[in-house]
C-alpha cells in the first residue's frame, strides 16, 4: 500500500515539471501579464483593444478585449506566455489637424512579449508602421522583429531614443516630439491622403514629400524626413534629411 501511494505523487510531480518547462520555453503556458497603455491618434475614446497570439503573418487566436476610457487609456490581463499583438480599432478622437471628431476606422497595432510581468503598450500610427515593417520582414511578426522595426521608425522620424511602444505622445497643449509627428499624420490625412497608406508604409518614398509638407503645416517648422522601408535605424535621431528644422517645432 505504501508503494502504491507514492505512484500518484510521482505522476503529479512529473506533470508539474513538464508544465513548468513549457512555460519557461514560452510555449503558450499560463502566466498572467498585466498590460496597460493608451491608444493615441489623438487619445481614442471607446476603442476596442484586443490581444492576440502573435504568428508570423500577424494575428493568431484572440485572447481577450477591453475598451479605452475617455483619455484613451486601457488595462487588461493576458493569461498567456509569448508574443502578443495588441490591436485597437473603433472609438472616437479629436483630430489635431481639423479639430473635428473622427472615428478610428483603420486598426492600429503593436507587438509585445507577455511573460507574467507588467508590460506597457502605447498604440499609435507609428507603432502600426513598425508592425507593417515586421510583417514584411524575414520571419514575420514577433516581439523581436517589431522591436527592430520600432527602432527604425523612431530613427526615420527623428525621435532619437524614444521607445514608440511605451512612450505616450503629447498631442494637446505643448506637443512633445512624438506628438508633433502624430499631428503631422493627421495633417497628412487632412491634405487628402489616407491613414491606411501611411501605416502600411508600402511606398515610403511616395509618402515622404507629402509628410514633410504636412509636418511643416501642423507644427510651423520644416523638417526633411527621409523615409525608407529597408533602413535598419539606429535610434540616434540624427536622421538623414537636409531640412532646416530640428524636428521639435
Amino acid at each position: 500500500m505504501r508503494q502504491l501511494s507514492r505512484f500518484p505523487f510521482a505522476l503529479t510531480s512529473a506533470a508539474l515539471g513538464a508544465a513548468g518547462l513549457l512555460a519557461a520555453c514560452g510555449g503558450g503556458g499560463s502566466a498572467v501579464t498585466p498590460i496597460s497603455g493608451s491608444v493615441v491618434k489623438g487619445p481614442v475614446n471607446g476603442a476596442q483593444v484586443c490581444a492576440y497570439k502573435a504568428v508570423a503573418a500577424g494575428k493568431g487566436d484572440q485572447i481577450r478585449c477591453v475598451s479605452t476610457n475617455s483619455a484613451g487609456a486601457y488595462t487588461m490581463e493576458v493569461d498567456y506566455v509569448g508574443d502578443v499583438v495588441i490591436e485597437a480599432s473603433g472609438g472616437t478622437y479629436t483630430d489635431e489637424a481639423t479639430g473635428t471628431t473622427k472615428t478610428l476606422s483603420d486598426p492600429l497595432q503593436l507587438v509585445l512579449n507577455a511573460q507574467g510581468t507588467a508590460a506597457t503598450g502605447v498604440v499609435t500610427p507609428l507603432t502600426s508602421v513598425a508592425y507593417s515593417l515586421a510583417k514584411a520582414g524575414t520571419g514575420g511578426v514577433s516581439s523581436a522583429s517589431f522591436g527592430t522595426a520600432a527602432t527604425t521608425v523612431a530613427s526615420q522620424f527623428q525621435l532619437g531614443s524614444v521607445n514608440i511602444a511605451t512612450t505616450v505622445p503629447t498631442v494637446t497643449g505643448t506637443a512633445n516630439a512624438y506628438g508633433q509627428i502624430l499631428k503631422a499624420v493627421s495633417q497628412y490625412v487632412a491634405n487628402g491622403n489616407t491613414l491606411s497608406s501611411f501605416i502600411s508604409f508600402s511606398a515610403p518614398a511616395t509618402i515622404q514629400s507629402a509628410f514633410n509638407t504636412a509636418y511643416a503645416t501642423a507644427n510651423g517648422s520644416s523638417v526633411n524626413f527621409t523615409l525608407g522601408s529597408t533602413s535598419t535605424g539606429t535610434g540616434t535621431g540624427t536622421g538623414t534629411g537636409t531640412g532646416t528644422g530640428t524636428g521639435t517645432g
